[in-house]
Parts: structure tokens; sequence; C-alpha cells
């Protein structure tokens, strides 16, 4: 009886990954454990000077001193921020209305961080908190 090729090729390949994981094996259980080397002990020269206390001390980490701290994003980025679609960013441009933004010498806006947080701000509406009597919303 044949086999089909496809079929074959898989057995093959199963026999040779089962041969190379017991060769493996059979490696790794020849494979010798390293012994620790004996060390011996050594006596304080008279030599070694004490180290001062100014170097014992451990120094704080230095802060970083460049951080961005109003990151800019893109128009795509923004519209996520804003929870828009980056169409509604686009019309809003060119309108002059929405968020202020950044334009360098490429072709593309960017948006910093505060002015999309400032235009959320700007534009939330806060319903009243009073209850009207007989009206259900």
């Amino acid at each position: 009886m044949q086999m089909n090729r496809p079929l074959q090729l898989a057995l093959d390949m199963r026999a040779r990954v089962d041969q190379l994981a017991n060769e493996a094996k059979a490696k790794k259980a020849r494979k010798p454990q390293p012994t620790k080397p004996e060390v011996e002990p050594v006596a304080p020269s008279s030599r070694v000077a004490e180290i001062p206390n100014r170097l014992r001390r451990l120094e704080p980490a230095k802060p970083i001193e460049v951080a961005e701290d109003d990151p800019v994003f893109d128009t795509h980025d923004a519209a996520i921020i804003l929870g828009v679609l980056q169409s509604r960013l686009e019309k809003w441009r060119k309108r002059d209305q929405g968020p202020d933004y950044l334009w360098y010498d490429d072709d593309f806006p960017r948006y910093e961080l505060s002015a999309l947080i400032q235009f959320k701000a700007a534009h939330r509406i806060r319903p009243s908190r009073q209850a009207h009597p007989g009206k259900r919303r």
C-alpha cells in the first residue's frame, strides 16, 4: 500500500523530530555535572586601604533631565484621544475649528496632549444635578 506524498513527508518529519529529541536527552544525560572549584581563603593584606566614608555611601539616582511632559500626536492618535473620527479633525482644521495644533515643515499637523485635554474640557457638558419633579429621563 502506497501513502500519499504529504502524509509520508509528515511522518518522516515526525520521526526526525523524535530522533533529535532522543539525541538531545542522551547528550544531556552524558554531560558531566560541573563541580565547584575549591577556593583558598585569602589572608588580609596589609596593603589594603580602608574605604573612605564618602565612598561607602550610595549616591541617589540622578533624575531624568529630559522628559517629554507634553507629547505630540498625529491626527489619527489625536482623534482616538478625543473620541472622534480622523476626518472630523481634518474638517475642523479646514474650518479653523477644533483643538490647537502645531504645523512643522512636514505636511502633518501635530496635536499637543495639553491642547487635546483643554479642548475636551472646554466641550464637556455638565447636566444639572437638580431633580425635576414630574419628569422622567
